[in-house]
């Protein structure tokens, strides 16, 4: 989760169709457009095609309320039920706020079953939260450690080669023809690492992030992760929540440079 700390900006998303919306509580949902976390979030509920309000909260300043919301000061979060003319500065009476990208992924399947983000089947499903943990543990981790505490990059290569021995090899989501949130936990990290290695941005060694990212887009070891990726990246919930290579390279050149500031 990323750490808010904000000014208040609401805006309200409506169904673009009624593919997969429902008559469902309030939704109300707590982000910030740089964070990857919360654009795990984001594209689900627009999978879904929910109808929510968007409160966008600025990572630079920490409103005075938004501890009634999550107690971590975390984005993202979304309070559930309670009236629709409630101020979205408080839990209503009757909602319930729930926090952490990987739960509101479950949440929004369950809530929204219709948009097949969660297979049925049980087997299918285990295998969506294996990948899920590996995002969490192999991936997360080693994109981290590159991007702000100066640990190799080939750590990446590992996480890579692991993620994608899980991939369907028929068709090229996780599932094979379905997007599921197997495919949404991992695809803002994607994002941010093509971004920062592209532009030598990191704590660690630049060159060697670049070297990565070749392999990964010419080597034949990775055809099958090209295939996910490509097919991933250009899906139209993951490029519209991207906020653009640019803002994200700025963004975290910022913040490497003030821990490397604090060090």
């Amino acid at each position: 989760m990323c750490h808010p700390i904000s000014s208040l900006l609401v805006s309200q998303s409506s169904p673009s169709n009624n593919t997969h919306s429902t008559m469902v509580q309030r939704i109300v949902f707590y982000t910030n457009k740089g964070c990857p976390y919360a654009q795990r979030a984001h594209i689900a509920l627009l999978e879904a095609n929910a109808s929510f309000e968007h409160v966008e909260i600025d990572l630079q300043n920490k409103p005075s309320w938004y501890n009634e919301i999550n107690a971590a000061l975390k984005v993202p979060a979304v309070v559930y039920g309670g009236p629709f003319s409630a101020p979205v500065e408080s839990v209503p009476e009757g909602a319930a706020s729930i926090p952490e990208s990987l739960v509101l992924l479950d949440f929004i399947a369950d809530v929204f079953p219709d948009a097949g983000l969660l297979p049925v089947d049980p087997v299918q499903r285990a295998k969506v939260r294996l990948f899920i943990d590996a995002v969490g543990n192999k991936f997360g981790p080693a994109w981290a450690g590159w991007s702000f505490q100066g640990k190799p990059a080939s750590a990446i290569l590992d996480a890579v080669t692991a993620l994608q021995a899980q991939l369907s090899r028929e068709g090229d989501y996780f599932l094979g023809s379905t997007f599921s949130i197997a495919d949404i936990a991992l695809a803002p990290f994607v994002q941010r690492f093509r971004a920062m290695a592209a532009a030598g941005v990191c704590a660690g060694d630049a060159d060697e992030g670049k070297r990565v990212l070749e392999t990964l887009e010419k080597d034949a070891e990775f055809e099958r992760w090209r295939k996910w990726e490509s097919k991933v990246l250009r899906q139209s919930t993951v490029k519209s929540t991207y906020p653009g290579d640019e803002f994200i390279v700025e963004r975290f050149r910022t913040k490497i440079n003030q821990l490397k500031a604090q060090a």
